[in-house]
């Protein structure tokens, strides 16, 4: 007797996890055409990126002479922390194309 594994619960279930990737993915695409905040946000992620590996740099700047530097870059700086921290939560459920 051979038993047909074809139809079984497991197969079923990896059938309908793919079917689950694949819609998530079609709506992610469709999102990602019609955002313009994900498509501001893929613009200004390398100048965002680029700027966070200099910002050590800029911090000694500052300290040069913070009377209004200090106000202003702390605020850049904020921005960017929290930026790149949100990226960084989020990038793992991000599907990849």
């Amino acid at each position: 007797m051979k038993i047909d594994l074809s139809d079984s619960p497991l197969e079923e279930s990896k059938r309908s996890l793919e079917a689950i990737h694949n819609l998530v993915a079609a709506i992610e695409a469709s999102h990602r055409k019609s955002s313009r905040s994900r498509r501001a946000g893929e613009v200004l992620r390398p100048f965002v990126e680029g700027l966070e590996r200099y910002t050590g740099i800029i911090d000694t700047m500052v300290q040069s002479n913070p009377a209004l530097s200090a106000l202003v870059w702390g605020g850049v700086k904020f921005v960017l922390v929290v930026s790149y921290l949100e990226l960084a939560a989020i990038q793992p459920y991000i599907l990849c194309p």
